[in-house]
């Protein structure tokens, strides 16, 4: 559920908000769109097993990586917009509900 779930909550919060790379004519090609869901998808299996492993600190070590690697597009206002809205929303997802199943299982 987080690792692709959270691609439609992602995708839905960034409608909500209305922040899409199209309005900047920042459009990536659709080469570009299926990588990045790619990538999505295992960073937030990458979050959910740092939870599990209680080691929350490597959550950072994620999001710097990540934004280290689209330093040079993160000039471009929209993009960056669109870029901190949904590396956030998969972030607070996967560690979200990471946490969530984590403080239910010793209950069963």
């Amino acid at each position: 559920m987080v690792m692709f779930g959270g691609e439609v909550l992602v995708r839905k919060l960034l409608d909500v908000v209305q922040v899409d790379p199209g309005d900047f004519d920042l459009e990536p090609p659709e080469v570009e769109r299926r990588v990045g869901r790619h990538i999505g998808i295992l960073e937030r299996g990458l979050l959910l097993t740092l939870v599990f492993a209680d080691a929350l600190s490597g959550v950072g070590l994620v999001i710097a990586a990540k934004s280290l690697a689209r330093f040079k597009e993160l000039d471009k206002k929209g993009l960056a917009e669109y870029y901190l809205v949904g590396t956030l929303a998969s972030t607070l997802t996967a560690v979200g509900l990471g946490l969530l199943v984590k403080s239910i299982l010793p209950h069963l």
